[in-house]
């Protein structure tokens, strides 16, 4: 989207709901549940992986929403950064945060 409109965008719901949450309830409730599927989505993938054996056995809701808020962090840097590069190194970041025990592929 930078090469497109020339600026880093990040995440249009978080960003609505960062600006909005506090003068609309309606439209607050309607964003909490559409993070709420984000973050359910990353617990569902977080759960296989426990089955796998290969994260942490730490609660899956705790670690979803850990991610979420990682990814979603550094969205909102890049897009103040106005530089996506970033964006491209958040791996070991996620894997930490998740605790996988495989090594990644350079």
């Amino acid at each position: 989207m930078k090469k497109e409109c020339g600026y880093v965008l990040g995440c249009p719901v978080f960003n609505l709901g960062a600006e909005i949450c506090t003068r609309d309830t309606i439209l607050r409730a309607k964003i909490l549940e559409i993070i709420g599927g984000y973050i359910r989505y990353f617990e569902a993938c977080i759960r296989d992986a426990q089955k796998a054996g290969v994260v942490a056995s730490v609660s899956p809701d705790i670690l979803a929403r850990w991610l979420f808020t990682f990814f979603e962090g550094a969205l909102a840097q890049a897009r103040i950064e106005n530089n996506p590069a970033s964006l491209r190194k958040l791996t070991p970041g996620a894997m930490q945060i998740i605790g996988a025990k495989l090594a990644l592929a350079a």
